[in-house]
């Protein structure tokens, strides 16, 4: 269930993400299967909201558990991929992501940044 106001909400899953919590992760998970799916009121997956969080480690988990075949190029409201924060991040974790096969390194935010 959405938490928060009207017009800026998260759920318990993109709360989990930003703490860094992989335990609650996986508990939520085995309740509903399909929460690592939902958006923020930001139009931000858990993968946005861990980056942004500095939770690089999130990378090598999601990719494991093939997350980020759908979760890597879905764009937030500013138009920032997953992709976006990490290069963002300086972090050399991306390269693990950059590598995957189904990502867009093509991919322009609203201020037409692109990975590449």
């Amino acid at each position: 269930l959405p938490a928060g106001s009207e017009n800026d909400w998260t759920t318990t899953f993109h709360i989990a993400a930003s703490e860094g919590d992989m335990l609650m992760l996986f508990e939520l998970l085995n309740h509903c299967p399909d929460c690592w799916e939902m958006l923020n009121s930001n139009g931000q997956n858990a993968f946005h909201v861990a980056l942004l969080n500095g939770h690089e480690m999130f990378v090598s988990v999601f990719y494991e558990f093939g997350f980020c075949n759908s979760l890597v190029d879905e764009a937030d409201n500013e138009g920032n991929t997953p992709l976006h924060l990490l290069a963002a991040s300086g972090n050399r974790v991306p390269q693990l992501i950059l590598d995957h096969p189904s990502a867009n390194k093509m991919t322009f935010n609203k201020i037409r940044l692109h990975l590449t």
